[in-house]
């Protein structure tokens, strides 16, 4: 099991050796994300995650987000959430200024449920966005999207796990993009964990990116749970 995890952390970051560099979309590029709960009770925390994404694997900029929220902890198995996110997307071969060319603020709303079947972990996320598009020119865009997340335990604090996001227009409920995520897990204690997946990108028009994500989430606790 070691010897097959260390090729596969190996294997990743060099794909991009194989990328063409006078195309984005023959780009093996990378996401980036740190994904934190601040926990205050049983029923209310805080959800954000900060994301830094790049053309290239390692380098040429593509997006950041900054996104956040309340959430609603109606039960183990079901949450509801309301938050804010600012987004700044960045041109294919841009240099350290990091200078955007698109601006966006992100208002969405959601419900996560989550349930067993079995060994299977699985997870349902629906959102509605509207996306207050600044630059190049303002306009509004009301986007659901619905994604599925699957998981199963391997050995010890591994397992491996897949996921898939919808995404469409609301005004005429066309295809918008989708995500396909494989990939694997560590929990790195009871607060914490790792996830490093391969992501296929689905754009409208037949557009489609390779990616490697790299997830990283935390758990803050304002309250202890152990009684003195």
């Amino acid at each position: 099991m070691r010897k097959h995890l260390f090729w596969l952390f190996l294997f990743l970051p060099f794909s991009a050796i194989f990328a063409q560099i006078n195309n984005p979309q023959d780009e093996f590029g990378n996401w980036n994300a740190w994904i934190n709960s601040l926990v205050f009770d049983p029923k209310w925390k805080l959800d954000t995650d900060f994301h830094f994404r790049t053309w290239q694997f390692g380098a040429d900029p593509n997006t950041l987000i900054l996104r956040g929220g309340p959430t609603y902890v109606a039960n183990p198995w079901l949450e509801f959430q309301a938050g804010y996110g600012y987004f700044e997307f960045y041109p294919y071969g841009g240099d350290d200024a990091l200078k955007a060319n698109s601006t966006e603020h992100r208002l969405h709303q959601q419900v996560f449920a989550k349930h067993k079947l079995k060994k299977f972990s699985i997870n349902h996320r629906l959102r509605l966005e509207e996306r207050l598009i600044q630059t190049p020119a303002k306009k509004t865009i009301w986007r659901p999207r619905y994604r599925l997340y699957v998981s199963h335990p391997i050995a010890g604090k591994l397992y491996s796990f897949g996921s898939y996001e919808h995404f469409w227009t609301l005004s005429d409920w066309k295809f918008d993009q989708g995500r396909l995520h494989l990939g694997f897990g560590y929990q790195l204690g009871n607060n914490a964990k790792l996830e490093l997946a391969y992501l296929r990108h689905f754009l409208k028009n037949s557009v489609e990116y390779d990616r490697l994500q790299i997830n990283f989430f935390s758990v803050l606790k304002l309250k202890n749970d152990e009684k003195n």
